[in-house]
């Protein structure tokens, strides 16, 4: 496996209202710090595995400043100064060979069946909150790897708990990225449902009361699904709003234009509408 293969390999993606690598994994502020031994003592994936030191691992995607490193026989670990692991890596990085061929022994479901006993390790304090319900997304050998990513449910709607983990042809663990959620208290955000209506309200807000706006006449608006989101530690909808708009100098043709609006969780705030008439 050449070195551009294993890198393009560890940067994977996230589902889940597009989050990528640019996201800052595992922000969580912890009132006090915990030591190496604490962290091996509280992580039963840890159990085997020696303390490297703490480290600034330069460039290494889903790492932000120092972390505590351990290691065990075949794999690196990663854990902020939160106490979470926020990747574990094959041990022989980018000197790791992995087969380019399915192999007969682990498939897809298999891939998904090692991910998830991953996941459950890794948010095992999540879970214990939150339940086990998940969200999973696979997808097939792609001559290089299975990505499997996860989201941990909160009742109906996604939890800022995730994780996307690549495995091998032949099982082996190349890589696998977790971000926890850093909004903790939820209890009086808005549902789903109450930011589709908002979304709704602020549309017209906006537009005026099905009238002209630029010589745009508001035809039909549809709301979409509500997606779920955290950044930099506060909850988030993005809700898809789609207007159709007519004008007289289209003689009866029309513009479809699929927008988004981002509301505040926490109190359905407005924050932004993306469209392009805008």
């Amino acid at each position: 496996m050449t070195k551009k293969r294993f890198w393009r390999l560890a940067i994977v993606l996230v589902l889940g209202a597009g989050i990528g690598i640019g996201i800052l994994y595992g922000r969580i502020i912890a009132e006090k710090v915990p030591d190496a031994e604490e962290i091996k003592e509280s992580m039963r994936l840890l159990s085997q595995a020696e303390y490297e030191g703490y480290q600034e691992p330069s460039g290494l995607p889903g790492v932000e400043g120092k972390v505590h490193v351990f290691q065990d026989d075949g794999l690196t670990y990663y854990v902020n100064t939160g106490g979470h692991i926020v990747r574990i890596d094959d041990k022989e990085g980018i000197n790791a060979r992995y087969p380019e061929q399915k192999q007969p022994a682990f498939d897809r479901e298999q891939a998904v069946k090692a991910a998830e006993k991953l996941f459950d390790d890794v948010f095992e304090e999540a879970e214990a909150i939150l339940g086990h319900r998940k969200k999973t997304e696979a997808m097939d050998f792609n001559g290089a790897d299975y990505l499997v990513t996860i989201v941990l449910m909160r009742d109906d709607r996604e939890s800022g708990n995730k994780a996307s983990i690549s495995y091998a042809a032949d099982g082996r663990l190349i890589s696998g990225m977790f971000i926890w959620e850093t909004y903790a208290d939820r209890s009086k955000e808005i549902t789903a449902e109450r930011a589709r209506e908002l979304a709704l309200e602020y549309f017209y807000d906006h537009y005026g009361e099905i009238t002209y706006v630029s010589g745009y006449r508001v035809l039909d608006v549809t709301v979409g699904q509500a997606s779920y989101l955290v950044w930099n530690g506060k909850g988030y909808y993005d809700v898809s709003v789609t207007a159709t708009y007519s004008r007289k100098e289209w003689d009866g043709s029309n513009l479809v234009d699929p927008g988004s609006i981002r509301i505040k969780a926490e109190d359905g705030e407005f924050i932004w509408h993306a469209s392009t008439l805008r």
